[in-house]
């Protein structure tokens, strides 16, 4: 994942900030008012070395007025004031003073001290990352890459990469060898992906550790290496990385590139499960019990069932594409051989997404030989206090899938993972208690669940502490809190945040009014299809309001919210064709849309419908009436 690098100040006397070359080399005339600041400086009197450093910022120093900038950006011996130190670094920036630049960009992607502003800060960043600022170089990757503010430029994003990278910035090397590992708008390139990991990697870099030992375990960009994955595994893992720390137990476990050791194993699994780690705390089940089989189909299929039953983005799971240890495992402690316990595997791959739960964990059984349910099979983990299975639990009574629902069973599984820090479950007990669902409805209580997973970063409890927020249901009423959570899950990706976002935006509720930050939301929103963005884009459209006016942009945009089902938008196409503003006139398509307009109980409809009709022969009204039918028959698609 990609990251702006934020820091940019920091104590006056740290040589990034305020180094001795930095200030020595302004003139040789100054060399003692210079000495006299740098020496007040690292001895805290700020404002002495305020005294001394003024009057050459004054005569034009750059670096004088660079530290000026930074004095009163941390607030010594000055009080603190962003928009000052933006004057001071503007000055020392304009001279082509490397550190001010990087710092004003800072100052316009955060909007500290001067309205946020994502084209300055490219602007700075470049002036900087020219010069060889590695930092600023990195954050410019970082922009083009993700298209923060700017449209996205993959060229530029390598470029701007691969410079920072080449002078040593370990997240721009791990963010190469992702894209050419996995072929983002890149040639998929192994051999590649595997040196930028090994620069990072090092350096000690945890990530592409993790990345170096996989490469290793699956032979990638290298020759296969199980001692050397074992290697990489082992210092991802002290660094607390979960996945490695269960590739490492597996790799004890099984005996692959290490002797077998179920002690190790049991220290390594046991360190990934107390983070979570869904088949960490399997495996150390099956260790314990001394059954001998392993983790493989079980997660899959309980990762599989929480994305598609709950629509839960349960991206920090990582599945191990080598599957040879576990077929080991399952062939020793079957006396099945490998050729056919890696035939099971692939049948327990193939198994359709869209089945429930149960018709997988049924398939499964047939396949495995096994009787299990999903009730039995989480159960016992649950017992013994693992989070990850507690919260499975719930979404077995949650859904009904194996057995009968039964919400107070689900709210009971939900609390004592919640009561872990299980994020997902603190969101679905927000939920329970929001609903009433097998809990007594408590808006207060919701709140505070809600709270919780939003601290730890749930893009859905954002949302939802908006709306509560906005609403005053459970908390007392407050726009701009309300308006604080929408950004969260709106920088997040959530399309209806992104369109309440737009709306606080357009409306001046919570914010101050900026209609082209509302439409920049509604943008965003529309692109994943929100209906709702789409017709206020062309509302936009049609008022010339935060865009230019454009008829038929208006038309186009009304027209992609009435085909997903949009009432209003449906009712203004009507409107259009009957006009014949943005499109060709036609009485029969107005009558067409009027009429869907009026089925989907738009108040207007009827009245705009006896106007158009007035204007159409009864051949056209029959026509226009097959047409509403037949639209509606294949939902609007192509109407």
């Amino acid at each position: 994942m990609v990251s702006i690098e934020k820091k940019g100040v920091g104590m006056l006397c740290k040589p990034i900030l305020v180094s001795l070359g930095m200030v020595f080399i302004c003139v040789q005339a100054h060399a003692g008012d210079v000495n006299r600041a740098f020496a007040a400086a690292q001895g805290g009197d700020f404002e002495t070395a305020m005294d001394e450093w003024m009057p050459l910022a004054q005569q034009g120093f750059a670096r004088a007025q660079y530290n000026i900038g930074v004095m009163h950006e941390m607030g010594e011996g000055v009080p603190q004031y962003y928009k000052t130190a933006v004057k001071w670094y503007t000055l020392a920036a304009k001279q082509g003073y490397i550190f001010a630049q990087y710092n004003l960009a800072l100052k316009y992607f955060n909007g500290n001290g001067v309205a946020k502003d994502r084209d300055e800060a490219v602007k700075w960043y470049t002036l900087a990352g020219e010069q060889g600022h590695v930092k600023s170089q990195y954050n410019l990757a970082v922009m083009y890459d993700t298209g923060d503010g700017i449209p996205e430029d993959n060229a530029a994003a390598l470029k701007w990469y691969t410079l920072a990278a080449n002078r040593g910035h370990i997240k721009a090397q791990y963010n190469l060898g992702l894209k050419f590992d996995n072929g983002t708008n890149v040639l998929e390139d192994d051999e590649t992906a595997f040196n930028w990991f090994k620069l990072a990697a090092d350096q000690a870099d945890g990530r592409a550790e993790y990345q170096l030992a996989s490469m290793y375990d699956r032979g990638e960009g290298v020759a296969q290496s199980y001692a050397a994955a074992i290697l990489w595994y082992t210092r991802a893992a002290q660094k607390g990385f979960a996945s490695a720390q269960f590739n490492l137990g597996l790799k004890y476990d099984v005996g692959l590139g290490a002797p077998e050791d179920d002690e190790l194993a049991t220290q390594w699994y046991t360190r990934a499960a107390e983070q979570g780690h869904v088949k960490s705390d399997y495996n150390l089940s099956v260790l314990s019990e001394g059954t001998g089989t392993s983790v493989l189909e079980d997660d899959r299929f309980t990762a599989e069932w929480r994305r598609l039953e709950k629509e839960e983005k349960y991206k920090n799971v990582e599945f191990n594409p080598d599957f040879q240890a576990l077929v080991i495992r399952q062939g020793r402690a079957s006396g099945r051989d490998t050729a056919e316990w890696y035939a099971i595997k692939r049948e327990v791959e193939d198994l359709t997404p869209k089945l429930g739960l149960a018709e997988k964990y049924t398939e499964r059984n047939q396949i495995l030989g096994k009787n299990t349910t999903p009730e039995a099979w989480f159960t016992p983990t649950a017992e013994r206090g693992s989070p990850n299975a507690q919260f499975s639990l719930a979404l077995v009574y949650d859904l009904g899938e194996g057995v009968a629902e039964d919400d107070a069973t689900a709210a009971r599984w939900y609390t004592q993972a919640a009561e872990q820090g299980h994020i997902e479950a603190r969101y679905n007990l927000g939920l329970a208690y929001d609903r009433g669902a097998g809990v007594s409805e408590s808006d207060e209580t919701a709140v505070s669940w809600y709270l919780l997973a939003a601290e730890q970063g749930d893009m859905k409890s954002r949302f939802n502490l908006g709306v509560k927020y906005s609403l005053g249901s459970g908390v007392a009423k407050n726009d701009e809190t309300a308006f604080a959570w929408y950004t969260l899950a709106a920088e997040q990706g959530m399309a209806r945040a992104q369109y309440n976002l737009g709306l606080a935006y357009d409306t001046g509720r919570g914010v101050s009014e900026d209609q082209s930050l509302a439409v920049k939301w509604y943008r965003r929103a529309a692109e994943q299809g929100d209906v709702n963005a789409m017709f206020n884009l062309g509302v936009k459209n049609e008022a010339g309001k935060g865009l230019p006016q454009n008829f038929e942009k208006a038309v186009a945009r009304y027209m992609q919210a009435a085909e997903a089902g949009h009432a209003k938008a449906q009712y203004n196409l009507a409107l259009k064709y009957f006009t014949g503003e943005g499109v060709k006139r036609s009485n029969i398509r107005a009558h067409m849309w009027a009429n869907i307009a009026r089925a989907n109980d738009v108040p207007r409809s009827k009245k705009l419908l006896d106007i158009i009709v007035r204007e159409m022969t009864p051949q056209q009204i029959t026509t226009a009436q097959k047409r509403a039918r037949d639209c509606s028959e294949k939902q609007l698609a192509g109407c």
